[in-house]
């Protein structure tokens, strides 16, 4: 899904490849290296170099930024889907393993449900 530039700021290439690197392009979650193939158990934060059964899938992994949506200093609520709110301590490198992961406990929780983590689809931007 293409991503809605609109609800970013202008200048969100500069501020993601920032973020990236002060986080080593590294998920900051799992630790898994950015660009690099690696072993992922299914449906597990957990990798590995070289797959430790028949289970484990290979992926290429691919980081990117997501709004984590603390509160702001003045004590207001944050919101993960305010994507203008670039305060370093609100934005955090994850693999899309992870990023898909939190958006749909994101979603989960403001639909007040439990999801299914396995099956569901979703739009992430």
């Amino acid at each position: 899904m293409p991503m809605k530039w609109n609800r970013y700021p202008s200048d969100w290439k500069q501020i993601s490849e920032r973020i990236q690197r002060r986080d080593g392009f590294r998920c900051r979650y799992c630790d898994a290296p950015n660009g690099q193939e690696i072993y992922r158990y299914p449906n597990s934060r957990r990798w590995s170099y070289t797959p430790e059964g028949s289970e484990w899938r290979r992926v290429r992994i691919v980081t990117m930024v997501h709004h984590i949506g603390i509160n702001k200093p003045d004590g207001m609520p944050g919101n993960p889907d305010d994507k203008m709110d670039c305060r370093e301590a609100n934005l955090v490198t994850l693999c899309q393993y992870c990023h898909l992961t939190e958006e749909r406990l994101i979603r989960s929780k403001r639909k007040g449900e439990k999801t299914d983590t396995k099956n569901e689809q979703l739009e992430l931007l």
